[in-house]
């Protein structure tokens, strides 16, 4: 379903896992309210991993590692090269990375219900 904001320039698209993530992080307690009045969840991250602008993996990892804490919701564009070509590479490298230390990597909906 495709819906217009009446104040807004842009629009977006409501899927059906339920979760929605604001494109570029911006809303304000209307944006919240209508999305919520659809029906999905609203969803903000807390670490931006840069790969949609970092070329380096290691750049993308270290921004990763910088921020992360228990709890973390990291955002990551996953379309692979040629926008994103460090993606694929950092991932491989930050999973054991969190995961020696002590990081548990869990779906976003396991962690909204708190199953952690």
């Amino acid at each position: 379903m495709i819906r217009h904001g009446s104040q807004r320039k842009w629009s977006f698209v409501v899927s059906n896992c339920g979760l929605f993530r604001f494109p570029g992080g911006c809303q304000d307690e209307a944006d919240v309210r209508l999305v919520q009045s659809l029906g999905e969840q609203p969803v903000q991250w807390d670490v931006v991993s840069g790969d949609a602008y970092l070329r380096s993996s290691s750049a993308v990892e270290e921004q990763v590692l910088r921020h992360a804490r228990s709890g973390s919701i990291v955002v990551m564009y996953l379309m692979g090269a040629p926008r994103t070509p460090a993606t694929a590479a950092a991932l491989k490298a930050l999973i054991p990375q969190l995961t020696r230390r002590g990081f548990r990597l869990v779906t976003l909906r396991t962690l909204l219900e708190g199953k952690t």
